[in-house]
């Protein structure tokens, strides 16, 4: 009989397990589809794979599927992982408050904004034509998102409980060292800290330009702002970093 308990509650288990994990839909269809267009990127030629990145000269001759596309190839299995690991992270957060449809047109909306951003600062900036690919300035909006409603929400970062405070605000500062650096010339890095910085402005903008009750927006604002002195003025950002 304790083995068939046993048995029982190691089932019951799993299966509260599989449940939690395949709850948010729209996230886990989205984390299905960029592992299944980043595969189909893995098996074509350079050429034709770079047709479905974002670039200014390619966006200039007309080829705005990239917009779209190039939010869902990736350049590697450890890009497309790392990627997959916060959009689920952070997807099943926004996706609990948004519900599933409004998720996906925020995330491909900052997706969007974000490549845009990288073209133009490409263009009227840095003079170059550097491709852009990836979901992480998509994930970065929902990273706005998730602070901007549930900044207390503990999520579960390696198995460790954060406040989506603590772990956005990681990534936040991260891009922004980052891109300062990159301005100033002193570390070129292949990570696109710009685009991240575009997919955080969008969800913002984008919020607070449709939310019919604001209200909810400008608290997690200030509450935003707040932690942000805070991490500035004592130096733990140090820490986050």
């Amino acid at each position: 009989m304790d083995d068939e308990s046993d048995i029982e509650s190691e089932a019951g288990l799993l299966k509260k397990i599989v449940g939690w994990l395949l709850q948010p839909k729209a996230t886990i269809f989205l984390i299905a589809a960029t592992i299944v267009a980043s595969i189909y990127g893995f098996s074509l030629t350079e050429g034709a794979f770079s047709t479905l990145m974002l670039s200014p000269s390619g966006l200039l001759s007309g080829n705005y599927l990239s917009l779209i596309s190039s939010i869902f190839i990736h350049a590697n299995l450890r890009h497309l992982l790392g990627n997959m690991f916060f959009l689920f992270v952070m997807g099943r957060v926004v996706e609990s408050r948004f519900g599933g449809l409004k998720m996906i047109a925020l995330y491909t909306v900052s997706g969007i904004f974000a490549g845009l951003l990288h073209i133009a600062l490409q263009m009227l900036v840095f003079g170059t034509n550097v491709l852009l690919l990836g979901a992480s300035g998509a994930i970065s909006g929902l990273i706005a998102a998730a602070l901007l409603y549930k900044p207390f929400q503990l999520t579960f970062l390696f198995g460790i409980p954060l406040p989506i405070l603590v772990v956005g605000w990681a990534g936040i500062l991260k891009d922004l060292i980052g891109a300062t650096a990159e301005l100033l010339g002193i570390n070129i890095s292949d990570i696109a800290f710009f685009a991240h910085l575009g997919g955080y402005i969008g969800m913002v903008l984008g919020l607070f330009l449709l939310a019919d009750d604001k209200r909810p927006l400008f608290k997690g604002l200030l509450i935003n702002l707040v932690f942000a002195g805070v991490l500035v003025f004592t130096g733990i950002w140090r820490v986050l970093v």
